[in-house]
């Protein structure tokens, strides 16, 4: 790739040398009935709406087993838009046994934005990987409703760059002879 790394693909997937290779592993990015939980009084009230209520109230994916390598980073990505509330969230990862609770707050308005988590890298092969959009613990501002749509997992092993890629649909072919890559000119 762009950095000098070789990059394990898919099989058939044509190859670009020197470009930076992004892969989408999320299976249902704009749907929360689609492989997402809830816990702590959260409900996923549509395919993109969900209501966190109560202390840390949260919708989480969880990558499933298998999907991850140990030692890889993965980012987490989602836009997000308040439909009520106050606005004021997090959005965590999580090595399952580990959610990372220094996350700071996130203050999502009723403009979709993009939000991302910082890089987590998988320690072991039996735990699963996720994000979390939660309330603060103590929920001080009551009920959040939130919409979330084009959510995106992506491996960003060794990549000097660690901010997320722009959205990719799980379902398109960018060029690459494979759905869900896209390759990106880095020149």
């Amino acid at each position: 790739d762009h950095e000098g790394i070789v990059r394990t693909v898919k099989a058939n997937e044509a190859r670009f040398q020197g470009a930076r290779r992004v892969e989408q592993i999320h299976p249902s990015p704009n749907d929360l009935t689609n492989g997402w939980t809830v816990a702590n009084g959260a409900t996923i009230d549509s395919a993109i709406q969900a209501t966190l209520t109560g202390d840390d109230s949260n919708v989480r994916y969880l990558v499933p087993l298998g999907n991850t390598r140990v030692g890889d980073e993965y980012i987490f990505s989602a836009e997000i838009r308040l439909v009520s509330g106050s606005g004021t969230l997090r959005f965590r990862t999580t090595n399952w046994a580990e959610w990372s609770s220094t996350a700071p707050d996130i203050q999502v308005t009723s403009e979709w934005k993009r939000f991302a988590t910082p890089p987590l890298v998988v320690k072991t092969g039996t735990t699963n990987l996720g994000c979390l959009i939660s309330t603060t613990n103590p929920n001080v501002t009551g009920d959040e409703v939130i919409e979330v749509r084009n959510a995106m997992t992506e491996v960003n092993t060794g990549a000097s760059n660690q901010a997320p890629s722009e959205w990719i649909d799980t379902d398109t072919d960018y060029g690459a002879n494979v759905t869900g890559v896209k390759y990106f000119d880095t020149t």
